[in-house]
């Protein structure tokens, strides 16, 4: 059945804005993860922002975080484009070779990740599977696999396209933010949750 927006309310977490608080809140439990994952893809990814933004509200009083929260989630219309705003910023990032520009790695994150019910499969398989997982909001903000497997699929749609130097060019950038470096002609599943390792090569099937 569909899940409402009254319904994604009621599961924004209580108590305190902190994390660890998380083990008394419906939505990171097993039944919680199990709900949105039986929804049709569009609902469980308008329920997951919902559920972002709820969380998000709530961390703004930590003010070494709240602008960070406010221009990826609290500004974002839609679960595709808050991930875009995370991903891209992380890309974007000052290291020692090349720098893309944020704005047009944002353009061509959500781009390349419309109409995908995979990234928000991840989040909802991180939440379920991975014991350091404690917010939705965290595994999106800070949980590095997520970000390298959304921009490995950029990679690959570039690659299926034609674009193969785009694609190369993001795939670089995925190895030297996130350490994880795997041919872009390689496609993710859904549910991916990578291993902890600090550096990943190879096929996915080994990560997923």
């Amino acid at each position: 059945p569909r899940l409402a927006r009254g319904a994604a309310r009621r599961l924004a977490p209580r108590g305190r804005a902190r994390w660890l608080t998380s083990e008394n809140d419906v939505s990171a439990s097993v039944l919680g993860t199990q709900m949105l994952a039986e929804l049709p893809w569009r609902d469980r990814d308008e329920t997951l922002f919902q559920r972002l933004v709820d969380e998000a509200e709530l961390m703004t009083a930590e003010a070494m975080l709240a602008d960070w929260l406010r221009v990826t989630v609290l500004e974002s219309a839609s679960f595709l484009e808050c991930v875009a705003k995370i991903v891209s910023r992380k890309l974007s990032r000052d290291v020692p070779d090349t720098r893309m520009p944020r704005a047009a790695l944002e353009r061509l994150i959500r781009d390349c990740l419309l109409d995908d019910a995979r990234p928000g499969a991840d989040v909802v398989a991180t939440m379920a599977r991975d014991p350091a997982a404690l917010s939705y909001l965290q595994c999106c903000l800070f949980f590095k696999g997520f970000h390298a497997v959304q921009a490995q699929r950029c990679a690959h749609k570039l690659w299926t396209s034609g674009d193969a130097e785009l694609a190369a060019a993001v795939q670089n950038r995925v190895a030297e933010v996130f350490d994880v470096d795997v041919h872009p002609g390689a496609s993710p599943t859904a549910s991916v949750v990578l291993p902890r390792q600090t550096r990943l090569a190879g096929p996915w099937a080994a990560a997923s």
